[in-house]
C-alpha cells in the first residue's frame, strides 16, 4: 500500500470470501485494514462507524469476479 505511514484502507464486499482473499493478499498492512462483509452502498455508514471521517481516495471495484462465475452457489454461474 503506497500511503502515508499512518495510511488506512477499508474494504468492503458483499462476498466474505473476496474479503478473506485480499485479507491474505494484504497480511502485511493488517493493522492498517478494517475488512467489512457489506454492499457498498453502506460505504457512508460503514464508514462513519469505523472512524473514517475523510478520505484521500476511493476505489470502486463493482465487477463480477471470476471466483463468483466459477461458483454456482453464488448464483452467478453461466450456462453452457
Amino acid at each position: 500500500m503506497a500511503s502515508a505511514p499512518d495510511g488506512r484502507l477499508l474494504g468492503l464486499d458483499a462476498d466474505p470470501r473476496a474479503i478473506e482473499r485480499t485479507r491474505q493478499r494484504l497480511s502485511s498492512y493488517i493493522d492498517r485494514v478494517v475488512f467489512v462483509q457489506r454492499n457498498f452502498r453502506y460505504l457512508l455508514e460503514v464508514a462513519q462507524q469505523h472512524d473514517f471521517s475523510e478520505v484521500d481516495g476511493i476505489l470502486l471495484d463493482l465487477g463480477v469476479s471470476s471466483f463468483q462465475l466459477d461458483e454456482s452457489r453464488t448464483g452467478l454461474q453461466l450456462s453452457a
